[in-house]
């Protein structure tokens, strides 16, 4: 069953990346607008207080974009609901292990 759910997230990986290289301007307009309003996010929560303003947006960018490939390649991420998984997943990122 994994070796199946690997395969098919595999060829969902491939047709998404061919879908991608083949996409027009809008798509990757939106995506770079999409990008620099998430940089925006994070700068407003630095200035706010929400975020640790001691390190860097890009820093910030790099762990989303880690955390985003660690979901994505989870193989348990498909055997149960998809909806419970991010909420774990959200809270993991938002609060860490730590209960305040």
């Amino acid at each position: 069953m994994l070796k199946l759910v690997g395969a098919a997230r595999q060829r969902l990986d491939l047709e998404t990346s061919e879908s991608m290289n083949q996409a027009d301007a809008s798509w990757q307009q939106l995506a770079g607008r999409g990008y620099a309003a998430f940089r925006q996010l994070i700068e407003y929560g630095k200035t706010s207080g929400a975020i640790d303003p001691e390190l860097s947006t890009d820093s910030y960018l790099r762990y989303v974009q880690l955390v985003q490939q660690a979901i994505l390649s989870d193989p348990g991420l498909f055997t149960s609901p998809i909806s419970e998984s991010m909420q774990d997943y959200f809270r993991f990122f938002l609060h860490g292990i730590i209960r305040k």
